[in-house]
């Protein structure tokens, strides 16, 4: 009994060490563990504010399998993961980072910005007023795509792409993994939550000429006259892989402007070569179509960034004439219009000019009484000389200097209206019945940065006039005096000649 009891016990043992040569050839990914956070948020910065930043997760990961110790990725779409396979982006050299040098990685972004379709959006946030960056909420592991969508108040910025990854690192020597934090943005992956955008600057400006220099309003042009505008700008510097890249600028006249290419030819030069266009001519790098009061010229990027003339200088130059609803106290602002994308959305901005003119408002009034004074004629001119040699039969109608006449209606008023920035000179030409005319010229400064007394472009100047002193009147108590007084003197001087005659006879 003693012997098949030991060997039971040899039986048992040998059972024991089966279980452990069995348990020693389990995988070790069994006992493997993940460390590191869940989820990560991002600060990005770089921004400006009213922007738009879109986080779009292009690559998913499954759930961690802890039997086969594995992360299992793939990209967010089949059309995605087609799109990148046709420029040989593919899950084999994706994570190779000998492969995904930043210059390929920099296409893969393009690739990506341009294939979003089906695509989820993960985050979304803008940034507020006076910030800089954003924080994104807790993303989980996965890759995004940030794209920024520059609001229209911005300047013309073209974001460049970035990616933010949160990944699963296999610890080295060690079938363990951990999940860690990267951005990249135009260079190899950087372990961190910490985002700068980069970006490139559309400059874009639109202005008129005032005395000689660029300017933001039309002050210096009246009513009826053609106003030069010109609008600067550069074309866009876009990535080789941006699909349908946009760069179009239009300008619809507002209130207060007329716009008709037939009569004021547009023209736009680029890099220095200069273009004339009218109404549906194609000039090989744009085509360019006259709208209901304006214009929109549409570049041909891929044609301009053949000729090597990405980021060179644009200059369009046009003219509109002013109307009369160009009114002193409510200027219209005239905008012309950027549009330009690189990525899903069509980013837009703008700059404007304010279009306005101003105004004279003259009040005429009695010099002793105040009470106003109907019947006052003034003319106004751009020169002294043209005042001072102006008259009610000859006020220098037809002349460059004669700006025109006005009569003081039965409340004392009367205005010149639609005029431009300037010195201009006042006479009055006939003065109200009954008052005497002043010849004085009143110089008079339009100007409403520099002249106190012009208030929303308009100068309020009140004129006095001075009754024409009285002469006696036929039939009143003077002439009856000096009558009496004359007869007086003649009968005297009578009397003296007849009594001269006696003496001289005697």
């Amino acid at each position: 009994m003693a012997r098949k009891k030991s060997w039971g016990l040899r039986g048992l043992l040998a059972a024991f060490a089966a279980v452990l040569v069995a348990l020693a050839a389990l995988p070790a990914t069994a006992l493997a563990v993940v460390t590191g956070n869940d989820t990560y948020q991002f600060t990005i910065d770089g921004l400006q504010p009213g922007d738009k930043v879109d986080l779009y997760q292009v690559v998913t990961y499954d759930p961690y399998n802890a039997d086969a110790n594995t992360f299992t990725w793939d990209f967010a779409t089949d059309d995605l993961a087609a799109a990148l396979a046709q420029e040989n982006f593919t899950k084999s050299n994706y994570n190779n980072p000998e492969y995904m040098t930043p210059t390929r990685a920099e296409q893969a972004a393009e690739i990506m910005a341009a294939n979003l379709d089906g695509v989820e959006i993960a985050d979304t946030q803008a940034v507020e007023t006076e910030a800089t960056s954003v924080t994104t909420d807790a993303l989980g592991v996965g890759q995004y795509l940030v794209v920024v969508t520059p609001s229209a108040q911005t300047s013309g910025v073209i974001y460049q792409y970035a990616i933010l990854n949160v990944q699963p690192d296999k610890v080295a020597n060690s079938e363990d993994w951990e999940i860690n934090p990267y951005v990249w943005m135009g260079n190899a992956a950087v372990k961190s939550t910490q985002l700068t955008m980069k970006s490139n600057e559309i400059p874009f400006e639109k202005t008129t000429t005032d005395d000689g220099s660029q300017a933001s309003s039309t002050d210096d042009y009246g009513v009826w006259e053609k106003v030069p505008f010109t609008i600067t700008t550069k074309v866009p510097t876009y990535g080789d892989k941006v699909v349908n890249p946009t760069f179009t600028i239009s300008d619809v006249m507002g209130t207060g402007l007329s716009f008709d290419s037939s009569e004021n030819p547009v023209t736009v030069t680029i890099d220095g070569t200069t273009y004339t266009v009218q109404e549906g001519m194609d000039a090989g790098y744009f085509q360019f179509k006259e709208d209901e009061n304006g214009f929109t010229i549409e570049f041909k990027y891929n044609v301009l960034k053949a000729a090597n003339l990405a980021g060179a200088d644009v200059v369009v130059s046009y003219t509109a004439t002013i109307t009369s609803d160009a009114v002193q106290t409510n200027p219209a602002t005239n905008s012309a219009t950027l549009q330009y994308s690189n990525g899903p959305e069509v980013n837009t901005s703008s700059d404007s000019v304010d279009v306005y003119t101003f105004a004279i408002y003259l009040t005429k009034v009695d010099a002793d009484t105040n009470n106003v004074l109907s019947g006052a004629m003034f003319g106004l001119y751009t020169t002294s000389e043209a005042a001072e040699a102006a008259t009610a039969d000859n006020p220098g109608t037809g002349t460059d200097t004669f700006v025109g006449t006005v009569i003081t209606n039965e409340q004392g008023k009367a205005s010149f209206e639609d005029l431009g920035e300037g010195t201009y000179y006042l006479k009055e030409l006939a003065a109200p019945g009954g008052y005497q005319l002043d010849g004085t010229i009143h110089p008079i400064v339009l100007n409403d940065t520099a002249n106190a007394e012009v208030v929303e472009r308009v100068l309020s100047q009140t004129i006095t006039n001075t009754k024409t002193p009285s002469l006696p009147v036929t039939g009143g108590e003077g002439t009856i005096a000096i009558t009496a007084t004359g007869v007086v003197l003649i009968a005297g001087a009578a009397a003296l000649i007849v009594r001269a005659r006696r003496q001289h006879n005697n």
